[in-house]
């Protein structure tokens, strides 16, 4: 499918990604361009460490622990029911997330009334695990 990414409105300045995301459009211009698993895994475990929740992320059965990764898995639900089950599972989060959860909605998730600064097509992997079945 072609896929042609420009950064939302709301973020006047260009990232490194959007600048890199851009230039792959124009160079292959039918090319499907996804954000990598792995990078988003690793924004999410640096704005958890940076809120002061490494220690908690070790300890198996942790809230945050499991709160770190009912999010991630968000990447391989299907595209379309990505809002909905962010906001099931918004409300469970605990409290002491709060931070997370608006830098999530910002970046990753959006509101009803903000796009992302990444939208989900573009760190989203059901479709291509899917294919890869």
């Amino acid at each position: 499918s072609t896929s042609t990414w420009t950064p939302p409105s709301p973020n006047p300045l260009p990232t490194a990604t959007s600048i890199l995301f851009q230039a792959a459009s124009s160079v292959w211009p039918t090319a499907t361009i996804r954000g990598c698993f792995f990078h988003f895994k690793q924004a999410l475990l640096r704005k958890f460490c940076n809120e002061g929740l490494k220690e908690e992320l070790v300890v198996e059965g942790s809230p945050v622990r499991e709160a770190f990764q009912q999010i991630g898995a968000l990447s391989f639900v299907h595209l379309g029911d990505v809002g909905d089950v962010w906001s099931q599972l918004k409300p469970t989060l605990p409290s002491d997330l709060d931070d997370i959860t608006d830098y999530l909605e910002r970046t990753w998730f959006g509101t009803p009334s903000s796009p992302p600064l990444f939208s989900p097509y573009m760190w989203n992997h059901h479709d291509s695990v899917i294919a890869s079945l």
